[in-house]
């Protein structure tokens, strides 16, 4: 009669057949992960650039809400952890210049180790040094994830603020009443600018058109005419 159990012989083989069943699992596996890892750094890198600048899709009554740190501050952070870590001055509203500047975060729903080091535990690469990019498009900030082996290459995970994302061009024009353009009056612009409100100065031409070049994106404020109003003065 045979005994209960395994023989020597069965046992070997049951361990064959399970290591050859963990050998073709494991790459499936590996891929698995790392294809979670992937997915998980772009959704991050992206959560970081809108922390900086804002999401365009934010809007109440049709105009934008969210400009992020930079629609705060008057420009993108030194660091990453601009995003998180509180500093000097905070945000404060100017009631006389109707406009507020300063540190007003945190940006982003992120621990500083999760902000700083992407999910393979690498520092992500930040960069605010201008350059093109291979689209000849101006990119004013660059995000990088070095990936898995931490060295720069072709297959690195990345994203880029464009210039066209960080200043815009602020114009109108200044009638009258009767609807004759108002020629030569001084128009006033502030903003905020590195954390502070700075004010830009400008006249309108014969047309009564006016314009002000490479301004942060955010909320801004416009004062017309001698002491910052002029009576009869429309947009």
């Amino acid at each position: 009669m045979r005994s209960k159990g395994f023989t020597l012989i069965e046992l070997v083989i049951v361990l064959l057949i399970i290591s050859v069943l963990i050998g073709l699992s494991l790459p499936l596996t590996l891929r698995q992960i790392e294809s979670m890892r992937e997915r998980k750094v772009r959704a991050r890198l992206e959560a970081i650039k809108k922390a900086m600048i804002g999401d365009p899709e934010l809007k109440s009554q049709g105009n934008r809400t969210d400009f992020g740190f930079l629609g705060d501050w008057g420009s993108l952070p030194e660091s990453l952890e601009d995003l998180v870590t509180p500093k000097e001055p905070r945000w404060r509203f100017d009631d006389d210049k109707r406009i507020g500047a300063g540190w007003n975060g945190p940006y982003i729903n992120l621990q500083l180790d999760e902000l700083k080091y992407d999910p393979w535990g690498n520092e992500y690469h930040y960069s605010t040094e201008d350059y093109r990019n291979e689209d000849g498009v101006l990119v004013d900030a660059v995000i990088i994830s070095y990936g898995e082996d931490g060295v720069p290459s072709d297959d690195d995970f990345k994203v880029e603020i464009l210039k066209s994302e960080t200043t815009a061009r602020v114009y109108g024009y200044l009638m009258y009443d009767d609807k004759k353009p108002a020629r030569h009056v001084q128009v006033v612009l502030y903003y905020p600018k590195d954390g502070s409100i700075a004010r830009k100065v400008t006249y309108t031409d014969e047309n009564g058109y006016y314009e002000f070049t490479d301004v942060p994106f955010g909320v801004r404020s416009i004062f017309y005419g001698s002491g910052g109003s002029n009576g009869g003065l429309v947009y």
